[in-house]
C-alpha cells in the first residue's frame, strides 16, 4: 500500500498534468489572473480540509506546492508554444499577389518519412531554408505529386515549385481546425507543390531508417500483396509508416479497432515478450541488453511517438526489473512517472491523441484487469483473461472518442474481443517475418504469406462488425463536463468499494448522462446550416427529428465537409438527399451510406418541409420552415425564374450571378446568402435585406429564436 511519501509524488505529478490540462479551456485565454487566483483559493481549501479527513494525505504545504505546480506547468507549456521567428516562411503569404499563382519556388529539408493523402498526394514536412530568393526558416506542410517524391526520405534537400497558402481554420461546427493542428507543430503555412527536384542526398541514418522501414514492409506485400501486406506492415511498424489505403484505415476506425493500426504498448509488449522468450536461456544482463536493443531499433522504425515512447519507457521498467530480481515493478507508478517524463520533454503531447489514448488504455488496463477476469470466472482462465484485455482497455478510451470524434462504435467491444487473437498472431507474425525480411526477404515473405487466413479472416470480421445494424452512430456535441464526470465515475468505481458495488448503476447513469442530452436536443432542435463547397454549397437542414441534406461534396473531402458535422450534430439518419446524378455524386453518396441511413435520394415525396425542386435538373429548390419560405438557386448559369408562381422568399441563396434585380425585388427576400462572388452593388444599398457572404463566413447557421450566425459566431 503507498505510504504518504508515494502519495505526495502522485499530487505532484497529477498537478503537473492537470496544469497542462488547463490549456485546452478556452475560457481561461486572456484571463489567466483569475486562473492563478482560483488555483490558489482551491489549494488553500484542500489543504485545511483533505489532511483531516484522510490519514495517508499529503500535509497542507504539499497542496499549496501542488497549486504552484499546475500554475508553473500551465505557464510552461505556454512557454513552448511553437511560435513563428520574424523569418518564417509564414510570414511570406503577406508579399504574394496572386495567392494561386503556382510557379513560387522554395528550399528546404525533408523531415518527416512521406505518407500518401486522401488525393494521392505524397505529403512531408519541410524545414524551409529559401524562398524566392529569400533567406527563410521555419516549418512547411506539403503535398506533392507521387510520381515526383519516388524514393524521397527525410534529410534529403529539394527544391519545390508551386502555390504557398495559408492553412484552412475550421469552418463548420465539427469540422476538423487544420490550422490549429499544424500550428502546435510550430507550421502556419503550406506548400502545394508540382514539382520537385532533388539538391542534395540523405544522410546514412535516415537512409537506413528508410531502407530497413522498406525492407519490412516489402517482406509483407511481395506474397501478400495489397491490402494485405500492407496491413499487416501496419499493425506491425503503425499505419503512420505505411501507405495503407483509406478504405481500410476507416473501416477499422469504424469498427473501434483503430488502435490496432497505431504502434502503441499493444506491440511493444508482444514484441518485448518474444524477444524475452528468445533470450529465455541468457543471462539477466544478456536478456536486458536485447530487450533494449529491441526497443530502441523498435523505436528507430516506427518513429519517436508519444504512444511508442510511453510504452518504451514502461517496457525499459520490466527490462530493469527482470534483471534485478529484487525490485518489483509498480506498474501505477512506472506509468504516471513515464507521463511525467514525456510531458516535461514535450508539454504539447498533452494533446496528442495517440499519447491520451495509450495512457488511458494502459491504465485502464491496470486499473480494471483483474476485476473484470473475476467477474469471468464461469470462464476458463486462459479465455477470460483474453476477453478482459480488450474489454479493460476499450471501457477506458470509449468516452474519449466519444468526446473527440463525436462518434460511438456499438460493437467496438466485441469486435475488439473476436479480433484479439487474430490481432495477436497477425503482429507477431508479423514482426517475426518483418525481422527476418531485414537478411532473408524470400524467406520472410513465405512466413508472411502464412498469415494470409488469419488476416482474410480480421478484414471479414470488420466488414461484418460495420454491416450491423446501428453498427457506427453519431453521437452529437458531447460536452466536455459529460466526460469529466465519467471519467471520475470511473476512478471512483477503481478506488471506493462502495461504489464498486454499485458498478452497474453506475454504468446505466453514464449512458443516460450521455445520451438524454442528446436525445433532448435533436427533439427541440430546428436548424439549417450553409456550408461553403465548390462549385455550390452543401445545405443540411434539421428539423426536430428530421434531416434533410442538399448537395454533396467530392468523396475524397466528404470526411472534412460532412460526416464531421453530421458527427457532431448527432444525425444517424437522412430522409431526403437531393443532389444532382453524376458520377460524383454517386462516389459520394456510396460512402455517405457506410456512415449513415439514408432513405430516399431525390423523389418527389411528401416531407414535413414542403421540401421539392422546382426543375428536374435540381437548379432551384424550395422549402419551407418555421413559417419561412426558403429558395437556392443551385446552379452558376443564367435562369428564368417564374416569379409569379414562387411568391415572396424570405430567404434566398444563391450564387450572385445568375438573377437580375428586376427578378430580386419581386420575390423580395428579406435574407440573402452569396455563395460566389457578390456583384449585385445595388442590393448593397437596400436597408431591407441582410446579406451575408459564404466565401467570407464559410459556415452560416439559422434557427428561428436566434436567426443568421456565421459559425465563428454561433450556438457552438
Amino acid at each position: 500500500m503507498p505510504n504518504r511519501d508515494s502519495y505526495k509524488i502522485y499530487l505532484l505529478i497529477i498537478s503537473y498534468i492537470l496544469g497542462l490540462l488547463l490549456t485546452g479551456l478556452s475560457i481561461i485565454k486572456g484571463n489567466e489572473i483569475f486562473l492563478v487566483l482560483i488555483i490558489i483559493i482551491i489549494s488553500l481549501i484542500l489543504a485545511f480540509t483533505i489532511p483531516l479527513k484522510w490519514y495517508f494525505a499529503p500535509k497542507k504545504p504539499w497542496w499549496l506546492i501542488a497549486g504552484l505546480v499546475i500554475i508553473s506547468s500551465y505557464y510552461y507549456y505556454q512557454w513552448k508554444l511553437p511560435k513563428p521567428s520574424p523569418i518564417d516562411i509564414s510570414h511570406q503569404l503577406t508579399t504574394i499577389e496572386d495567392s494561386f499563382d503556382n510557379s513560387l519556388q522554395i528550399k528546404g529539408k525533408i523531415i518527416t518519412p512521406l505518407q500518401v493523402n486522401r488525393n494521392q498526394r505524397a505529403r512531408f514536412i519541410l524545414e524551409a531554408k529559401e524562398f524566392e530568393g529569400k533567406k527563410v526558416n521555419g516549418k512547411l506542410y506539403v503535398t506533392a505529386p507521387l510520381l515526383e517524391t519516388i524514393n524521397l526520405f527525410p534529410s534529403m534537400e529539394v527544391t519545390l515549385t508551386g502555390r504557398l497558402y495559408q492553412p484552412p481554420v475550421a469552418n463548420q461546427p465539427g469540422g476538423f481546425d487544420f490550422a490549429s493542428f499544424l500550428s502546435r507543430q510550430g507550421i502556419w503555412a503550406g506548400f502545394s507543390a508540382q514539382g520537385v527536384e532533388l539538391n542534395k542526398f540523405g544522410n546514412i541514418y535516415q537512409q537506413s531508417v528508410y531502407e530497413l522501414r522498406k525492407r519490412v514492409i516489402q517482406s509483407h506485400v511481395r506474397y501478400l500483396n495489397i491490402p494485405y501486406g500492407t496491413l499487416v506492415s501496419a499493425m506491425v511498424i503503425g499505419s503512420r509508416g505505411v501507405d495503407l489505403s483509406f478504405e481500410i484505415q476507416d473501416s477499422f476506425r469504424d469498427a473501434g479497432l483503430a488502435h490496432i493500426l497505431a504502434a502503441s504498448g499493444f506491440h511493444v509488449s508482444i514484441l518485448l515478450g518474444f524477444v524475452l522468450w528468445l533470450s529465455a536461456r541468457f543471462s539477466s544482463g544478456w536478456r536486458l541488453g536485447c530487450g533494449m536493443v529491441s526497443l530502441l531499433f523498435y523505436l528507430t522504425l516506427t518513429g519517436f511517438y508519444p504512444s511508442v515512447l510511453r510504452a518504451s519507457f514502461m517496457g525499459l521498467a520490466v527490462l530493469v526489473a527482470l534483471w534485478d530480481d529484487s525490485r518489483r515493478v509498480n506498474v501505477v507508478a512506472s506509468l504516471w512517472l513515464t507521463a511525467l517524463i514525456l510531458l516535461l520533454i514535450n508539454p504539447l503531447w498533452i494533446w496528442d491523441l495517440g499519447f491520451q489514448l495509450s495512457f488511458l488504455a494502459t491504465f485502464g488496463l491496470i486499473m480494471t484487469f483483474q476485476p473484470i477476469v473475476s467477474r469471468l470466472d464461469f470462464l476458463p482462465t486462459t479465455i477470460a483473461r483474453l476477453v478482459a484485455v480488450p474489454l479493460a482497455a476499450t471501457i477506458w478510451i470509449i468516452p474519449l472518442q466519444g468526446y473527440i470524434f463525436h462518434r460511438l462504435p456499438v460493437y467496438s467491444i466485441l469486435t475488439n474481443i473476436v479480433v484479439s487473437p487474430l490481432a495477436l498472431i497477425l503482429t507477431l507474425g508479423g514482426i517475426i517475418s518483418g525481422f527476418i525480411g531485414l537478411f532473408l526477404p524470400m524467406v520472410a515473405s513465405a512466413i508472411a504469406l502464412m498469415l494470409y487466413p488469419f488476416i482474410r479472416l480480421m478484414i471479414e470480421i470488420v466488414k461484418i462488425s460495420n454491416n450491423l445494424p446501428f453498427s457506427s452512430l453519431a453521437m452529437g456535441n458531447i460536452s466536455l463536463t459529460v466526460i469529466s464526470i465519467t471519467y471520475a465515475i470511473y476512478i471512483g468505481i477503481c478506488f471506493h468499494p462502495t461504489l464498486q458495488k454499485r458498478w452497474r448503476e453506475l454504468s446505466l447513469f453514464i449512458i443516460c448522462l450521455i445520451i438524454i442530452p442528446i436525445i433532448y436536443q435533436k427533439i427541440n432542435l430546428t436548424q439549417v446550416t450553409i456550408i461553403r463547397n465548390n462549385p455550390q454549397p452543401i445545405i443540411i437542414i434539421e428539423n426536430n427529428l428530421h434531416n434533410y441534406l442538399i448537395n454533396l461534396p467530392d468523396k475524397n473531402n466528404l470526411n472534412y465537409t460532412l460526416t464531421n458535422f453530421l458527427n457532431h450534430q448527432g444525425i444517424n439518419n437522412i430522409d431526403l438527399i437531393l443532389a444532382k446524378p453524376n458520377l460524383e455524386n454517386n462516389l459520394s453518396l456510396n460512402y455517405l451510406n457506410q456512415k449513415t441511413n439514408i432513405k430516399n435520394i431525390y423523389q418527389n415525396q411528401k416531407n414535413p418541409l414542403n421540401l421539392h425542386p422546382l426543375s428536374h435538373d435540381l437548379d432551384i429548390i424550395t422549402w419551407e420552415i418555421e413559417d419561412k419560405k426558403w429558395m437556392f438557386i443551385n446552379t452558376e448559369k443564367t435562369i428564368n425564374l417564374d416569379t409569379a408562381s414562387i411568391g415572396n422568399i424570405d430567404t434566398l441563396i444563391w450564387s450572385g450571378n445568375n438573377l437580375s434585380i428586376s427578378d430580386i425585388e419581386k420575390i423580395n427576400p428579406s435574407t440573402i446568402i452569396n455563395y460566389n462572388n457578390f456583384n449585385q452593388e445595388k442590393l448593397l444599398k437596400s436597408p431591407k435585406i441582410n446579406i451575408y457572404s459564404l466565401p467570407q463566413e464559410n459556415a452560416i447557421q439559422w434557427q428561428p429564436n436566434k436567426g443568421f450566425l456565421p459559425y465563428q459566431e454561433s450556438i457552438y
